[in-house]
């Protein structure tokens, strides 16, 4: 099983793992390590980019407002 390049540094998770626990494992299992892995837009942005895209950005690319 293929796993992003980011999973280990992943702004996103870093931040949330524990106040979204729950989301976040499904996000792992969804685009770190899943059928979506090509379709990360942080991963995307991160690779046009050269950076991390802001640590709110969800796999998704959608940015979390809370």
């Amino acid at each position: 099983m293929s796993t992003c390049e980011l999973l280990p540094k992943c702004k996103f998770l870093e931040k949330y793992k524990e106040t979204m626990a729950m989301a976040c494992q499904g996000f792992v299992k969804k685009y770190c390590q899943g059928d979506k892995l090509g379709e990360c837009k942080r991963l995307e942005h991160y690779k046009q980019h050269g950076e991390q895209a802001v640590e709110d950005m969800l796999p998704s690319g959608r940015v979390l407002i809370i």
